[in-house]
């Protein structure tokens, strides 16, 4: 039985008779995934710019290596990197630490700029927009008086 599930994910095209609930599932499996692949990603990033291996290819900085090589801009690696730093496994490990394995990347890409506290405060099952809030919670305005934008402040 075994052999023939195995047979069918093989065969062109077995992608196009799944269901629902295997689509959503894919998803899932792809997104975390895609995840690892960042916190890996950051930490072979850091692992060439502190043996200085851009240098065998004759690049100055890991910035033109990662740009040349792979097409990733000076902010992506950055920020690649960053995570590496803080959810993978020890902060210096391709693996994910066990408490960030369920986040999404862009969870995890909001999280970085949260503190330790604020950090504390985030669940897997929350959104960006959700995570953001936590960074940047709503100024709370005095009773009976409308939050203005910037603009309205001053009469334009």
């Amino acid at each position: 039985m075994e052999d023939m599930e195995l047979k069918k994910d093989h065969e062109p095209g077995w992608w196009k008779g799944i269901s629902y609930a295997d689509a959503k599932k894919f998803i899932k499996t792809n997104i975390q995934q895609m995840s690892r692949s960042f916190i890996a990603i950051g930490y072979y990033l850091k692992y060439i710019r502190d043996s200085k291996g851009y240098e065998e290819d004759g690049y100055r900085d890991i910035w033109g290596f990662a740009g040349d090589q792979y097409g990733i801009s000076r902010s992506t690696a950055s920020r690649w990197m960053a995570m590496n730093d803080k959810f993978s496994a020890g902060g210096n490990s391709p693996i994910v630490a066990d408490q960030y394995k369920g986040f999404r990347k862009s969870q995890l890409q909001e999280m970085l700029y949260l503190t330790d506290e604020q950090g504390a405060e985030v669940s897997q099952d929350m959104t960006v927009k959700e995570i953001r809030k936590v960074r940047e919670p709503d100024e709370e305005k005095p009773e009976g008086e409308e939050k203005l934008r910037p603009y309205e402040k001053h009469g334009c």
